[in-house]
C-alpha cells in the first residue's frame, strides 16, 4: 500500500503544493482519465522511469510504461481502464502494478490512483513506488524459510543417523576398506617406525601391488632428493600435532617420475604416544606439469621484458610502479629496486607523469586499451615515444593494474620532419613552376592580343582570338594548380566557371548569356583537363560567336556528371539557331569542329554526339577514374 504523498496537485499559484510536488521521494504524474496521457511530471518519476528528460515522460502515455500484460494474465489497457473507472467513482484505490521504464527494464510498483476535480474537470494523480527491494525482500524471505525448513528435516535426519551410529560402527571396518579400495586416491597407513601397515588398490595404477609396500619404509619409495625437506616438514607437524601435508616425488614401476599429494594425520593412544599414521595420497603430475610450464612460460616473457629495448613497466591501481624492465630502468636513471613501488609522477621526468595520467585513468575505466604518442624529457634531451596501455584484469574483470609498453620512435619523428620539410619544399617549387607557366603563357596571350590589333584582315583576327582562347583555358589550369593545396587535381566546376566568363569577356558579344551549371564536384587531373579544357573552349566559343545572332540574351546550359564504370558525360546545350548540317560529323569544314573530335576521340578516347533539336547539343562521354571529390 502506497502512503498518499500527494492528495492535491500542482495547480493554482499555491507554491507548497508545488514544492511538494517536485520533491516527492515518489515518482509522481497527472493523467487524462481513459486516454492515460501525462500532462505533469516531477523528478523522482524522471529518475524511476529513466527518462532522458520531462519531455520524453510528457511525451508518453500510462501503457508507454507499462508492459503488455499484467502478473495476473489481465493487458495493461483493460486493468488500466478499470482502474480508472474505480478511481473516478471512489476518488482514491491502490492496487499492484508492473512498470516498464523507458529503457525498457520492467519493474514491480505499489500504485495511488486519487481523482481530483478542478473546475469542473476530473484528472488523475498517480503516486508510483518501486516495490523491487520489497519484493526481493519477500523472495529471500521465502526462500529463507524453506532453507530452514530443509536444515530441520536434514538435521532430524542426521539425529536418526546418529542414533544408529553404534551399530554402523560395528561394520565400519568393512565399509572402509571397501572406500579405500573404491577411491582414486591412495589410502595408506604406517606404524611409528615408518613402516607400511596398509596401501589401497590404487597403487596398480602405477604397476604395484599393494603387498610391494607392506612392511616397507615409506622413505624407501621418496625420491631421495624430496627427502630431506620431507622429514624437515614431519617433524615440524609431529611436535605441533596438526595434519601433515607435503608433496614429494616417488617413481611408478617404469621409473617414471610422479608426483603425489600426501594428507596424514596422526593417531595416538589415550596416553599422547603415536600409534599409527593414516593419509591419502592424490597424484598431482598435471598440475606440477602444468605450473612447471606456467613457471617456464613467465620466465620467457620476464627474459623478453628484460631483453626488450622498450620501456616496459606495470603500474597500478595506486598510481605505483609495480614493475619495470631493465632498459626502463636505466632509461630512467634508476635502479629497478630505487622504481619498485614507488609513485609514478615522482619517477618520470616532470611533464611526462602527467601527461599519462589521463590515458592511464580511461584504461582503469574502461578496461579498454588506450594508445598516443608522447614526448618525455630526459636529461641528455626529448626523446618521442609510442606509448600502449593494456588493463591486467582480475577474474572479476576489473582493472588491477595497466601494462605500459613505450617504444622510442624519435628517430622516425625526426624523419617524418624531414620528409614533411621536403614535401614543403617540393610543393614550393611546384607552385612556382605553375605560376612562371601561366606568366608565360600570359605573354603569349599579350603577344597575341597585340598582334591581332595590328591585323587589317578580320579573318585573321578571328583566328588569333581563337588562338588566345585555347591558350587561356590552359592558363586557368596553371592558374588554379599553382593556388591550390593539389598540385596534380583541379576542380571541375570553379575551372568551368572561370573558363566560360574568361570566354565571354574575350569575344565581347552584344548578346547576354545567361549560363546555366549543373557539375558533380569531381577533381580532374592536369593532362586530363588540358585536352578537356580545349575542347570545351572549341564548343562555347562557336555558341557564342554563332548561336545567338541578332538576338538580345541566349542561354548556354553546362551538365557534368559521373555515370556507370567510371564513366563522366559532358552536355552541352544553346537554345540558338543551331549548328549547320554541313558541320555535323563527318562534313567538319571548319578548324573548331576538326580540334573537337580530334580531342575527343584521339585525346580522351570518348564518344561525340551532336544534335540540333531546339538549338544545339553537344554531348561527349569518357571513362576516367575519378579522383577524390572535393570536399
Amino acid at each position: 500500500m502506497v502512503p498518499e504523498t500527494f492528495s492535491r496537485g500542482p495547480a493554482g499559484d499555491d507554491g507548497v503544493y508545488q514544492l511538494m510536488f517536485e520533491l516527492s521521494r515518489d515518482a509522481v504524474l497527472n493523467i487524462e482519465p481513459f486516454s492515460g496521457e501525462i500532462s505533469a511530471c516531477n523528478t523522482a518519476s524522471i529518475q524511476l522511469f529513466q527518462a532522458s528528460g520531462k519531455e520524453e515522460l510528457l511525451a508518453k502515455n500510462l501503457l508507454d510504461l507499462s508492459p503488455a500484460s499484467q502478473p495476473d494474465g489481465q493487458t495493461s489497457a483493460q486493468k488500466a481502464a478499470l482502474v480508472y473507472e474505480k478511481a473516478l467513482q471512489s476518488g482514491q484505490i491502490a492496487f499492484s502494478w508492473r512498470c516498464r521504464r523507458c529503457t525498457g527494464q520492467e519493474f514491480p510498483a505499489s500504485v495511488l490512483v486519487t481523482s481530483v476535480e478542478t473546475e469542473g474537470h476530473k484528472t488523475l494523480w498517480v503516486t508510483i513506488r518501486d516495490t523491487s527491494a520489497m519484493e526481493h525482500l519477500r523472495e529471500t524471505h521465502q526462500a529463507t524459510r524453506e532453507q530452514l525448513a530443509a536444515a530441520e528435516e536434514e538435521l532430524r535426519a542426521r539425529y536418526n543417523e546418529l542414533q544408529n551410529v553404534e551399530n554402523e560402527l560395528r561394520a565400519s571396518e568393512t565399509k572402509y576398506r571397501m572406500l579405500a579400495e573404491n577411491t582414486y586416491d591412495i589410502l595408506y597407513s604406517i606404524d611409528p617406525k615408518g613402516l607400511f601397515t596398509y596401501v589401497g588398490p590404487q597403487v596398480a595404477r602405477y604397476g604395484f601391488t599393494p603387498m610391494d609396500f607392506i612392511s616397507h619404509s615409506i622413505w624407501e619409495f621418496i625420491e631421495e632428493g624430496d627427502r630431506k625437506r620431507i622429514r624437515a616438514e614431519a617433524e615440524k607437524v609431529f611436535s605441533s600435532d596438526k595434519p601433515i601435508r607435503a608433496a614429494f616425488r616417488v617413481r611408478n614401476r617404469a621409473g617414471t617420475i610422479v608426483w603425489l599429494e600426501d594428507t596424514s594425520t596422526l593417531l595416538k593412544d589415550p596416553a599422547g604416544n603415536i600409534v599409527a599414521r593414516t593419509g591419502v595420497l592424490r597424484d598431482i603430475t598435471e598440475q606440477k606439469e602444468n605450473e612447471e610450464r606456467i613457471r617456464k612460460s613467465e620466465e620467457l616473457y620476464h627474459s623478453l621484458a628484460e631483453t626488450s629495448q622498450d620501456l616496459i613497466y606495470v603500474i597500478d591501481s595506486d598510481d605505483r610502479i609495480e614493475y619495470v624492465n631493465s632498459y626502463a630502468a636505466a632509461s630512467l636513471g634508476k635502479t629497478y629496486h630505487e622504481i619498485i613501488n614507488m609513485e609514478r609522477c615522482t619517477i618520470f621526468p616532470p611533464g611526462a607523469g602527467t601527461s599519462q595520467c589521463d590515458y592511464l585513468q580511461r584504461v582503469f575505466v574502461t578496461g579498454r586499451p588506450e594508445r598516443h604518442e608522447g614526448q618525455i624529457p630526459f636529461p641528455e634531451g626529448t626523446r618521442w615515444f609510442d606509448h600502449a596501455l593494456t588493463p591486467l584484469k582480475n577474474p572479476d574483470g576489473t582493472v588491477r593494474a595497466v601494462l605500459c609498453v613505450s617504444r622510442d620512435i624519435t628517430g622516425l619523428k625526426e624523419t617524418e620532419k624531414a620528409l614533411t620539410a621536403s614535401l614543403e619544399a617540393k610543393d614550393a617549387l611546384l607552385r612556382e613552376i605553375h605560376h612562371r607557366v601561366k606568366n608565360n603563357m600570359q605573354v603569349v596571350i599579350g603577344l597575341l592580343h597585340f598582334q591581332a590589333s595590328t591585323v587589317s584582315s578580320p579573318e585573321i583576327a578571328r583566328i588569333v582570338l581563337d588562338t588566345e582562347t585555347r591558350i587561356r583555358s590552359m592558363v586557368l589550369i596553371h592558374e588554379r594548380l599553382y593556388k591550390s593545396d593539389d598540385f596534380i587535381n583541379v576542380s571541375l566546376e570553379t575551372y568551368l566557371r572561370d573558363l566560360v566568363n574568361s570566354l565571354i569577356h574575350a569575344y565581347g558579344t552584344k548578346t547576354y548569356i545567361n549560363v546555366e551549371y549543373s557539375i558533380d564536384k569531381i577533381q580532374i587531373d592536369q593532362s586530363t583537363l588540358l585536352h578537356l579544357g580545349l575542347l570545351i573552349t572549341e564548343v562555347i566559343s562557336n555558341s557564342i560567336r554563332h548561336a545567338f545572332p541578332g538576338r538580345s540574351i541566349g542561354t548556354i546550359s553546362i551538365s557534368f556528371h559521373r555515370g556507370e564504370n567510371n564513366g563522366l558525360t559532358l552536355c552541352i546545350h544553346d537554345d540558338g539557331i543551331g549548328i549547320p548540317e554541313s558541320c555535323m560529323r563527318g562534313k567538319a569544314s571548319t578548324v573548331g569542329l576538326a580540334l573537337i573530335y580530334l580531342l575527343g576521340h584521339d585525346q580522351l578516347d570518348g564518344k561525340i554526339r551532336i544534335e540540333r533539336d531546339m538549338g544545339t547539343t553537344f554531348t561527349f562521354t569518357f571513362h576516367y577514374a575519378l579522383q577524390k571529390e572535393e570536399n
